[in-house]
């Protein structure tokens, strides 16, 4: 167990052959997780780039192929490779991992991001995995609260001001297909989503009152 993010980024940044598990139960838990891991890993390895890889909307083949294109990266030895979103392919990105383990010693480090009641489906396929991932198994809750609707309302502007663009614009983007070019642009996705959520339970309960 870990005390914090920063612990969890320091060890995980300590080894080789350094594969993370984190599992959730609560989005927005998840969502908080993936903003705070940016600053903690920078913090202690500056030169390192974050991939995010949602594969939620990928096959077994595609996701394959995304991480053979991420092993032939000039600066894969600098890369912290985030999966997340797995569940409808668990199964499938198990074995691929299974598969490609002693290459996934060319990244600096792996994390992978699985729903609590999928994490066994994931473990069973890829028993040669487990060794790497040790001990490197925390709970997206544990490095704490999950993000409040002010949270959500302060992260989303905090997108919109480092891209130059609304919320708005970026949606229309993501929902034709041309948000890759925003390296965070799940995680901007899913806040909005969130924001949208919490602010339609906020208006049923003020109703109620």
């Amino acid at each position: 167990m870990f005390s914090d993010i920063s612990a969890f980024a320091r060890s995980l940044l300590s080894r080789t052959h350094s594969v993370a598990l984190i599992s959730w139960e609560n989005h927005r838990a998840l969502a908080a997780f993936i903003h705070a891991l940016g600053p903690a890993i920078r913090e202690q390895k500056k030169d390192t780039v974050i991939t995010q890889t949602a594969c939620g909307n990928l096959d077994s083949e595609t996701f394959a192929m995304t991480l053979i294109s991420s092993f032939r990266k000039r600066d894969a030895s600098r890369r912290l490779l985030l999966l997340y979103e797995i569940e409808p392919l668990v199964g499938a990105v198990g074995r691929v991992l299974n598969g490609f383990r002693e290459r996934l010693s060319l990244f600096r480090a792996v994390i992978v991001a699985v729903r609590e009641d999928r994490r066994r489906d994931l473990l069973i396929e890829c028993p040669d995995l487990i060794d790497w991932i040790g001990l490197s198994v925390a709970r997206a809750e544990d490095f704490g609260p999950a993000f409040t609707l002010r949270d959500i309302r302060a992260s989303v502007k905090e997108f919109e001001q480092r891209y130059g663009i609304s919320s708005k614009a970026f949606m229309e983007q993501w929902d034709t297909g041309h948000a890759d070019t925003i390296g965070e642009s799940w995680l901007w996705k899913e806040l909005i989503a969130i924001q949208r959520e919490l602010e339609a339970q906020s208006r049923k309960k003020g109703q109620a009152t």
